[in-house]
Protein backbone atom coordinates (compact mmCIF):
# COMPACT_ATOMS: atom_id res chain seq x y z
CA UNK A 1 0.00 0.00 0.00
CA UNK A 2 1.28 3.47 -0.89
CA UNK A 3 1.74 5.94 1.92
CA UNK A 4 0.11 9.22 0.85
CA UNK A 5 1.03 11.11 4.00
CA UNK A 6 3.28 13.90 2.68
CA UNK A 7 4.76 14.72 6.08
CA UNK A 8 5.84 11.13 6.62
CA UNK A 9 7.37 10.86 3.15
CA UNK A 10 9.30 14.14 3.51
CA UNK A 11 10.89 12.92 6.75
CA UNK A 12 12.47 10.02 4.85
CA UNK A 13 13.97 12.19 2.09
CA UNK A 14 14.69 15.36 4.09
CA UNK A 15 18.42 14.49 4.67
CA UNK A 16 18.85 13.94 0.94
CA UNK A 17 17.18 17.25 0.05
CA UNK A 18 19.95 19.11 1.88
CA UNK A 19 22.60 17.22 -0.06
CA UNK A 20 20.78 17.90 -3.33
CA UNK A 21 20.47 21.59 -2.47
CA UNK A 22 24.17 21.93 -1.62
CA UNK A 23 25.12 19.96 -4.74
CA UNK A 24 22.94 22.14 -6.96
CA UNK A 25 24.46 25.30 -5.48
CA UNK A 26 27.99 23.97 -6.00
CA UNK A 27 27.20 23.03 -9.60
CA UNK A 28 25.70 26.46 -10.28
CA UNK A 29 28.71 28.20 -8.73
CA UNK A 30 31.06 25.99 -10.75
CA UNK A 31 29.28 26.90 -13.98
CA UNK A 32 29.49 30.62 -13.13
CA UNK A 33 33.23 30.35 -12.40
CA UNK A 34 33.78 28.35 -15.59
CA UNK A 35 31.91 30.94 -17.65
CA UNK A 36 33.87 33.80 -16.06
CA UNK A 37 37.17 31.98 -16.68
CA UNK A 38 36.24 31.44 -20.33
CA UNK A 39 35.37 35.13 -20.78
CA UNK A 40 38.64 36.15 -19.13
CA UNK A 41 40.72 33.85 -21.31
CA UNK A 42 39.01 35.23 -24.43
CA UNK A 43 39.74 38.79 -23.28
CA UNK A 44 43.41 37.96 -22.71
CA UNK A 45 43.79 36.01 -25.94
CA UNK A 46 46.50 37.52 -28.14
CA UNK A 47 45.47 39.53 -31.16
CA UNK A 48 47.05 37.89 -34.18
CA UNK A 49 47.12 39.97 -37.35
CA UNK A 50 44.63 38.72 -39.88
CA UNK A 51 45.62 38.72 -43.51
CA UNK A 52 49.33 38.98 -42.74
CA UNK A 53 51.62 41.48 -44.36
CA UNK A 54 54.62 41.84 -46.65
CA UNK A 55 58.32 42.46 -46.17
CA UNK A 56 60.50 43.95 -48.90
CA UNK A 57 64.26 44.51 -48.93
CA UNK A 58 64.91 48.12 -49.94
CA UNK A 59 68.21 47.82 -51.76
CA UNK A 60 69.33 49.03 -55.14
CA UNK A 61 71.28 46.23 -56.75
CA UNK A 62 73.62 43.72 -55.19
CA UNK A 63 73.99 43.57 -51.42
CA UNK A 64 77.63 43.31 -50.32
CA UNK A 65 79.28 42.44 -47.03
CA UNK A 66 79.49 45.64 -44.98
CA UNK A 67 76.43 47.24 -46.60
CA UNK A 68 73.58 48.69 -44.58
CA UNK A 69 70.15 47.44 -45.60
CA UNK A 70 66.66 48.57 -44.75
CA UNK A 71 63.29 46.93 -45.11
CA UNK A 72 59.77 48.02 -45.88
CA UNK A 73 57.19 46.21 -43.76
CA UNK A 74 53.50 46.59 -44.55
CA UNK A 75 50.84 44.99 -42.36
CA UNK A 76 47.49 44.20 -43.98
CA UNK A 77 45.89 45.24 -40.69
CA UNK A 78 47.12 48.86 -40.35
CA UNK A 79 45.61 49.38 -36.89
CA UNK A 80 48.17 46.99 -35.40
CA UNK A 81 50.63 48.79 -33.17
CA UNK A 82 53.93 49.38 -35.01
CA UNK A 83 55.86 48.76 -31.78
CA UNK A 84 54.84 45.10 -32.08
CA UNK A 85 56.44 44.67 -35.52
CA UNK A 86 59.98 43.31 -35.69
CA UNK A 87 62.29 42.32 -38.50
CA UNK A 88 64.87 39.63 -37.86
CA UNK A 89 67.80 39.14 -40.23
CA UNK A 90 69.79 35.90 -40.16
CA UNK A 91 72.68 35.04 -42.51
CA UNK A 92 74.41 31.72 -43.14
CA UNK A 93 77.55 30.49 -44.85
CA UNK A 94 76.56 26.95 -45.68
CA UNK A 95 74.95 25.70 -42.48
CA UNK A 96 76.86 28.03 -40.17
CA UNK A 97 75.05 31.09 -38.85
CA UNK A 98 77.30 34.11 -39.27
CA UNK A 99 74.91 36.99 -38.53
CA UNK A 100 71.71 37.68 -36.58
CA UNK A 101 70.02 40.96 -35.74
CA UNK A 102 66.44 41.90 -34.88
CA UNK A 103 65.22 45.47 -35.25
CA UNK A 104 61.99 47.40 -35.18
CA UNK A 105 60.54 48.78 -38.38
CA UNK A 106 62.50 51.72 -39.78
CA UNK A 107 65.86 50.71 -38.25
CA UNK A 108 68.62 49.78 -40.70
CA UNK A 109 70.80 46.67 -40.45
CA UNK A 110 74.58 46.80 -41.01
CA UNK A 111 75.75 43.48 -42.48
CA UNK A 112 79.16 42.85 -40.94
CA UNK A 113 80.99 40.57 -38.49
CA UNK A 114 79.44 41.01 -35.05
CA UNK A 115 82.57 40.57 -32.96
CA UNK A 116 80.70 40.87 -29.67
CA UNK A 117 78.54 37.87 -30.61
CA UNK A 118 79.39 34.22 -31.14
CA UNK A 119 78.93 34.55 -34.90
CA UNK A 120 82.01 34.81 -37.07
CA UNK A 121 81.52 36.26 -40.55
CA UNK A 122 84.70 36.24 -42.61
CA UNK A 123 83.41 38.70 -45.22
CA UNK A 124 82.65 36.02 -47.81
CA UNK A 125 79.33 35.26 -49.53
CA UNK A 126 76.34 34.49 -47.33
CA UNK A 127 72.68 33.64 -47.78
CA UNK A 128 70.28 35.68 -45.65
CA UNK A 129 66.64 35.62 -44.66
CA UNK A 130 64.74 38.55 -43.20
CA UNK A 131 61.51 37.71 -41.39
CA UNK A 132 58.67 40.03 -40.50
CA UNK A 133 57.44 39.15 -37.02
CA UNK A 134 54.41 40.36 -35.09
CA UNK A 135 54.69 40.11 -31.29
CA UNK A 136 51.87 40.02 -28.77
CA UNK A 137 52.42 40.14 -25.05
CA UNK A 138 49.92 39.45 -22.33
CA UNK A 139 50.07 38.99 -18.63
CA UNK A 140 50.98 35.31 -18.80
CA UNK A 141 52.03 34.81 -22.41
CA UNK A 142 54.39 36.03 -25.10
CA UNK A 143 53.64 35.08 -28.68
CA UNK A 144 55.52 35.77 -31.91
CA UNK A 145 53.83 35.24 -35.28
CA UNK A 146 55.81 34.90 -38.53
CA UNK A 147 54.10 37.17 -41.07
CA UNK A 148 56.42 37.17 -44.12
CA UNK A 149 59.98 36.37 -45.22
CA UNK A 150 62.43 37.80 -47.74
CA UNK A 151 65.50 35.86 -48.94
CA UNK A 152 68.58 37.60 -50.31
CA UNK A 153 72.28 36.96 -50.90
CA UNK A 154 75.21 38.98 -49.65
CA UNK A 155 78.30 38.89 -51.86
CA UNK A 156 81.87 38.96 -50.60
CA UNK A 157 83.59 42.14 -49.60
CA UNK A 158 85.46 43.88 -52.42
CA UNK A 159 89.23 43.65 -52.09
Amino acid sequence: MINTNLESNLQHIRPYLGILLVGSMALGFGLMVSSAAKQLSQALEPSIPTGGGTLTLESSGTVQYGDTVSYKAVMDNPEKIAANIYISTVCFQGETMVFQKSVTQGVTVHLYDQMERDYEWNGKDASCIATLLYRTVGRDFHQVVLVDSEYFDVVAQKS
